[in-house]
């Protein structure tokens, strides 16, 4: 079976648009780890925990059925995207009206720092149901670019937004009422562009299309609800048991390393699409294996070196960005980080891409009922490192089950299935690397310009090594720009 997608092109607009929110975001958050007092920080840290995780599981991942439906019944594609769309503007609808009604019984029931913020996380979590996550509908039509564009140009509005009103209001209640109005301006966008391309209407739904992504969203999503709850269990816990100053602390600690999470999520959700076509027939697994091995390879050389670097220099970062008061949150972020050698990876592509759903619902079981063992008991006696450690352990546990689950779906091992060799390559390149700027440290340089000095000179490195014994190419550096911009 012919696949026309220009893989190397759909990744670099989506990594693109990842990468340029990401960084308009990380102004407004330094600007507001800044502005705010640690308390205000962590809660606004826990408001947007809840937000996220309510709307997570309260969609049912439903929209990603389309990663299965949508090129599978060509045909039917725009049936499949207006249906989807109507099920979450239902169910957010819901949401939302329950919420009011409920308003002052729940108040009661959720933690006092919480309770004044109880309706704006409702129309929020609201908001965030009826969108789904619009910008992959990008991905899965081949049009990342204007995943890109939606990315960046939404996520300006509400940087801009925020740092103007900490400038004179330092409130969370103000940020929260501007990331609302931002959220209402992408639900219209959303609306406008699903009316335009995909006949979208209101309440009008097709029974059978409705039926048939419910049942294969059913396990799917089960699975998916049980892994969220288990991913996030170290921080539902960590709000029960700590102070929000603390939970500042460890949720600042928890960011993920720079671009990597984007990166995977780039390179992952375009790999997908295109395993998902070839899922059809058994004699295209040789076909999946290569693909895979090649975004592993992709995903590692990015993820090695700067895991190495992020070691190196982390102190001195979360010093110049966010000051001495959150040094403690560098210790969380050495743990933590230690989970992108498993994400890496991408375990759970190849299961999803094939439709395969018993091992996601088996290896979220899993994570759930360790999750909630280990932070229990490890946050009792360590406290947010203790959260630290139990979410990493179980993160890798989770990754393990679902590759040894993703070799025997294309009929092959987890040695064959993994490029070690490349990985090893690259690890060792690292480290190399390492060494060789490491007395740096001890010239007596300002961190404002160390910092900048010794990440240049170690990419200059990693880039001469990968071009010397060509893990990387001239020759395609070139052919990708011409492939992204002819």
């Amino acid at each position: 079976m012919a696949v026309s997608i220009n893989l190397k092109k759909e990744t670099i607009y989506y990594f693109t648009g990842q990468i340029f929110s990401m960084l308009i975001g990380s102004i407004a958050t330094i600007y507001l780890v800044r502005s705010l007092s640690q308390q205000d920080y962590g809660i606004y840290q826990q408001i947007l925990f809840f937000i996220f995780l309510s709307s997570q599981i309260l969609k049912i991942n439903f929209e990603n059925g389309l990663f299965y439906f949508f090129h599978r019944h060509k045909q039917k594609k725009s049936l499949y995207v207006s249906n989807t769309y109507n099920v979450l503007v239902f169910i957010s609808l819901i949401v939302l009206a329950l919420g009011f009604l409920v308003n002052n019984f729940i108040t009661n029931l959720i933690i006092p720092e919480l309770r004044v913020f109880f309706l704006p996380i409702i129309i929020l979590i609201s908001l965030n149901i009826s969108q789904g996550s619009f910008d992959r509908l990008f991905v899965i039509e081949n049009l990342a670019k204007w995943s890109m564009y939606y990315r960046i140009i939404f996520s300006i509005i509400k940087a801009i937004l925020i740092i103007i009103s900490l400038i004179k209001y330092k409130t969370v209640y103000l940020i929260l009422l501007i990331i609302i109005f931002v959220e209402i301006l992408k639900s219209y966008f959303a609306l406008l562009y699903l009316k335009n391309n995909h006949e979208f209407e209101f309440a009008k739904i097709n029974k059978d299309v409705i039926k048939k992504m419910f049942k294969y969203n059913l396990q799917v999503s089960s699975s998916w609800i049980i892994g969220k709850i288990g991913q996030s269990i170290d921080k539902l816990i960590l709000i029960a048991l700590v102070s929000s100053s603390n939970f500042a602390i460890y949720s600042l600690g928890c960011i993920q390393v720079p671009l990597l999470s984007i990166f995977y999520n780039s390179i992952g959700e375009v790999t997908l699409t295109k395993i998902g076509l070839l899922s059809f027939d058994k004699r295209n697994n040789n076909e999946v294996n290569r693909l895979y091995k090649k975004m592993v390879s992709v995903n590692a050389m990015l993820t090695l070196p700067i895991l190495c670097f992020s070691y190196f220099q982390i102190e001195n970062i979360f010093l110049l960005l966010f000051g001495n008061i959150y040094k403690g949150s560098a210790d969380i972020f050495k743990i933590t980080s230690l989970i992108t050698l498993i994400q890496m990876t991408g375990f759970g592509y190849i299961i999803r891409g094939y439709g395969k759903t018993r091992p996601l619902l088996i290896s979220n079981l899993t994570r759930l009922i360790l999750g909630m063992l280990l932070s229990y008991i490890l946050i009792g006696y360590l406290g947010v490192t203790g959260a630290a450690i139990a979410y990493t352990s179980v993160f890798f546990i989770n990754g393990i089950i679902l590759l040894y689950y993703s070799s025997k779906i294309i009929d092959t091992s987890i040695s064959m299935l993994l490029p070690f060799k490349m990985i090893f390559n690259i690890l060792l390149i690292s480290l190399l690397s390492l060494m060789i700027i490491y007395p740096l440290k001890y010239l007596n340089i300002e961190v404002i310009y160390f910092v900048p000095l010794s990440a240049i000179c170690y990419l200059s490195l990693i880039l001469t090594c990968y071009l010397k014994i060509k893990i990387i190419k001239l020759e395609d550096i070139k052919r990708l720009y011409n492939e992204v911009y002819r």
